[in-house]
């Protein structure tokens, strides 16, 4: 079984106000995780495996409110004393039986001269070859689950701490329009580029939408440090309802900076990558960041936070479900996911822990600071599907070379 204590209580600590509330928010997200990813697993676990790791997790949830001065549970119920069970006695055993008959007197010999029984066989010690060690595949399983489910938790446990330094960047967020965005809005991708992504069926000639084929990147922006920001290029494309493999498309752009922040309280300062996406024509702004991971008890390298600002209705148009954050070379490609686990924190507020197993590390910054455009598959309040994709460019390429060159 996992041991769920350590990556609770650090992710506990780390909350700024530890409130009976807030810790069982956090509870609460563990055991979905943990139930969700003991039955995706392939072939499934039983109920019984499952309810061990439910009780293993219970057991360091129990132990942290102890800890924390949570009042103490109920008493458990009394269970009846029963009856003594007299033992009955058992028989006497039998008189052991020789293992030879006594052997008569061999001629010429004297009748008292004593006699050597040969040793039972079945006294004799019996040399055993020795035996090749096997491996016992249900303990490889069982390491394996409680590995997995760990990294789940902590990925769910840990963000805790990256929730509370999420702070609206609205003041902050630039909002001079560019000539090019105020242009025409973009015209219908007919690639079926949404069905590809987020799971409906795949094309087979996938196009690029006309209006999003060669915008003019924006022009700078001053930041409120002083910095001038170049607008890269964003589009949002939206399922539509008559036709969900024809998706339309808006325009929009994004912004590329270095920032930084502090991972939790009493820790250092640390650089951070921060992509401000804007689509004003849908009423929907991405904050997307990306900071090294610098708690040793949390299993991942790098934490991508996104948090959703919504202007619009938000029982139609919040941001229900986000997954993994794709990279491509091209626009009009298909991504690849980054090796990561996602994880929703509250209304519009998603994180991504990225692993942190070596060869999949590698991959991941691979992909980061080599592909140019990347693709964040939502799902809306409403049903409908979306795809906020948005560009690095030279600003953004810049940015990441940058951050991930001080995070060596």
């Amino acid at each position: 079984m996992a041991d769920f204590y350590p990556i609770l209580a650090r992710a506990i600590a780390g909350l700024p106000d530890s409130t009976p509330e807030t810790r069982n928010a956090i509870y609460d997200r563990a055991r979905t995780a943990l139930v969700a990813q003991l039955r995706g697993l392939d072939p499934p676990l039983g109920e019984a495996e499952i309810m061990r790791e439910r009780l293993a997790l219970d057991e360091a949830v129990a132990r942290l409110e102890v800890e924390y001065g949570a009042p103490e549970p109920a008493a458990a119920p009394t269970i009846r004393e029963l009856a003594p069970v007299v033992a009955e006695p058992l028989p006497a055993p039998e008189p052991a039986r020789p293992a030879f008959a006594p052997l008569p007197p061999a001629d010429g010999r004297d009748e008292g001269e004593p006699l050597t029984t040969p040793e039972p066989a079945a006294l004799r010690p019996r040399v055993l070859p020795p035996r090749e060690k096997r491996v016992n595949t249900g303990h490889i399983r069982t390491a394996i689950v409680a590995t997995g489910v760990a990294v789940v938790v902590a990925a769910i446990a840990g963000t805790a701490i990256y929730v509370n330094k999420l702070k609206p960047q609205d003041a902050q967020r630039p909002r001079t329009e560019t000539a090019s965005q105020s242009a025409a809005p973009a015209q219908p991708d007919s690639s079926g580029k949404i069905g590809d992504r987020v799971g409906g069926p795949s094309s087979t000639a996938p196009a690029r939408p006309g209006s999003a084929s060669a915008p003019a990147p924006g022009t700078p922006t001053q930041q409120p440090g002083g910095e001038v920001a170049i607008a890269q290029r964003a589009i949002l494309y939206i399922e539509t309802p008559e036709n969900p493999q024809q998706p339309r498309a808006v325009t929009g752009r994004v912004f590329w900076r270095l920032d930084s922040e502090s991972a939790g309280q009493g820790r250092p300062v640390e650089t951070i990558v921060r992509a401000t996406v804007e689509v004003p024509a849908e009423g929907v702004a991405l904050d997307f960041t990306i900071r090294r991971n610098t708690d040793s008890a949390f299993p991942a390298s790098h934490i991508i936070g996104m948090r959703f600002t919504i202007t619009g209705d938000p029982t139609t148009q919040a941001i229900r479900e986000v997954g993994v954050p794709q990279l491509k070379a091209e626009e009009s490609e298909r991504g690849a996911p980054l090796s990561a686990i996602n994880s929703p924190l509250g209304d519009n507020l998603f994180v991504a822990a990225l692993s942190n197993v070596p060869v999949e590390l590698e991959r991941n910054i691979d992909l980061i600071l080599n592909r140019n455009w990347i693709d964040v598959p939502v799902r809306f309040a409403s049903g409908r599907r979306g795809i906020i994709t948005f560009e690095k460019g030279i600003s953004g390429g810049q940015t990441l070379a940058d951050a991930f060159g001080r995070w060596q």
